[in-house]
């Protein structure tokens, strides 16, 4: 892994600030860039181009813009297009979030310690006001409990009420998501989302095989 260094007399930019933050998150996808994303087929192609465009635009965008939406299989490429997306946007107020991480940091907030630790309504507003939500493995690892949905539910609803730029990846299919969300969540993704469907064969399955594993 590269990790990124500045000269002392250099303040970090709001991309090198974001990198770190990955890096420091989960050093595995921080390295994720469009130019090392492996599109062998149309489709994977097609998904690139589309996560380049979202990208390049939002950078222009003053407050606000569109959601991307990344879903399918697992192992994929969902995260490291989602990833590589978030690098190359560099927003200042960039929060980049596994959904299962999120439910757990809302859970904690409930029986904190110690006065300076955030309240729950301190955390649901970091995620509110971000600049760019990100929002990973929504779905994965979650129970599809009241509580999660309504919680995740509420989160998207103000980020669309806001129209704060947001991107999604998910293993769940269309009726899934429905009933892990609501028909009134999904309705409002298909409005303001950009969508794409991963649904080729694992990057990790064909990895295992490149090096004579089952």
């Amino acid at each position: 892994m590269t990790v990124t260094t500045l000269p002392i007399d250099q303040p970090p930019s709001a991309r090198d600030c974001v990198i770190k933050n990955l890096e420091v998150k989960n050093p595995r996808i921080a390295c994720a860039r469009f130019e090392n994303f492996e599109a062998h087929t149309p489709a994977q192609q097609a998904a690139l181009e589309v996560a380049q465009q979202y990208a390049e635009e939002a950078r222009e965008w003053n407050h606000g813009g569109d959601w991307l939406y990344l879903a399918g299989f697992a192992g994929t490429g969902k995260t490291h297009l989602a990833v590589a997306a978030t690098i190359a946007i560099g927003y200042w107020g960039t929060e980049f979030v596994t959904a299962s991480e999120l439910i757990d940091e809302i859970k904690k907030s409930f029986t904190r310690r110690y006065t300076d630790e955030p309240t729950t309504e301190d955390i649901k507003r970091k995620y509110l006001d971000a600049r760019l939500l990100v929002i990973d493995d929504l779905g994965a690892g979650q129970r599809g409990t009241e509580f999660e949905s309504a919680l995740l539910s509420d989160l998207l609803c103000e980020r669309y009420r806001g129209t704060w730029a947001t991107i999604i990846t998910t293993n769940l299919g269309g009726s899934q998501m429905t009933d892990f969300l609501g028909q009134r969540v999904v309705d409002r993704i298909e409005e303001v989302a950009r969508k794409v469907e991963f649904t080729w064969d694992s990057y990790r399955r064909g990895s295992r095989r490149r090096r004579g594993q089952p």
